[in-house]
């Protein structure tokens, strides 16, 4: 506990402040839930209303009473990646250009003032301008919902940022595919992964596939996703890799929408 003496010497607040982009926009200051301890509040404002495809935005995080800067920075650094994380997995998007713009501490009563810094962050990737969409109600209810987050769920929140912050094609969507094979049980891992896309896409058709084994022909029915996975990691006869590639690429989106679906409806069952 904090001797009245020490609590003299701690300064009142600090401050952090990040840019990056998203292809989002909203007018106004949009605040996100946090459970970590001595952040007095974190939010997300669009710097620049007037251009509909500046895609930048700016990240504040507030703290409570600090006894110096190496703390400020060591509170930051254990927040900044679960805050991007869920950005990505509440927005379903992908975060880029991650930049640290400065820090700042309140100035103890009666001595120095505030101290600055600007420097880069290791996550960055490049982007595109593209129109952003707009923040809906149950997008912004979301971001500040109260919730505890498991250790596992953090973990797969954290996969599917890092995912679909590739900006290879082919990459994303087997890491994506990954991820859905992880959070199915061992046996049969394929036949469940097929299941959990079909249970929230019951439109979703199944291919026949012929397999052949030791001389003998099989036939086995699986979605596109499955079938494009295992076009990519498995030796099939009549399938060229530009050609699965060309695919991967028309099915990307949706693929994402879907997984996403399934990890949503994984943390809110697990809730």
């Amino acid at each position: 506990m904090t001797s009245p003496a020490q609590a003299i010497e701690d300064h009142p607040s600090g401050e952090v402040n990040y840019s990056f982009t998203m292809s989002f926009t909203h007018p106004k200051p949009i605040k996100i839930y946090s459970s970590f301890e001595n952040i007095k509040n974190i939010e997300i404002t669009k710097q620049n209303q007037e251009d509909l495809f500046d895609c930048t935005w700016n990240l504040k995080i507030e703290t409570g009473p600090l006894r110096s800067e190496d703390q400020l920075k060591e509170i930051a650094s254990k927040i900044i990646e679960e805050v991007f994380d869920l950005l990505t997995i509440k927005l379903n998007t992908s975060i880029n250009n991650i930049k640290l713009k400065n820090h700042s501490l309140e100035p103890i009563p009666g001595k120095g003032a505030t101290m600055t810094a600007s420097m880069p962050v290791p996550r960055l990737v490049a982007s595109g301008r593209s129109g952003p969409a707009p923040i809906t109600h149950l997008q912004l209810n979301y971001l500040n919902k109260p919730e505890e987050i498991s250790a596992e769920n953090s973990s797969i929140i954290s996969q599917f940022s890092h995912a679909i912050n590739r900006k290879d094609e082919t990459v994303k969507f087997l890491l994506l595919y990954k991820l859905l094979w992880q959070i199915s049980s061992p046996s049969e891992v394929q036949k469940e992964v097929d299941a959990k896309i079909k249970e929230i896409r019951p439109y979703e058709k199944m291919i026949p596939t012929t397999l052949v084994t030791n001389g003998k022909s099989k036939i086995k029915e699986e979605t596109i996703y499955t079938k494009l996975r295992n076009e990519m990691n498995h030796y099939r006869e009549h399938s060229a890799p530009q050609e699965t590639i060309k695919n991967i690429s028309n099915i990307l989106h949706e693929f994402q929408k879907i997984t996403h679906e399934i990890i949503i409806n994984k943390i809110n069952d697990s809730n």
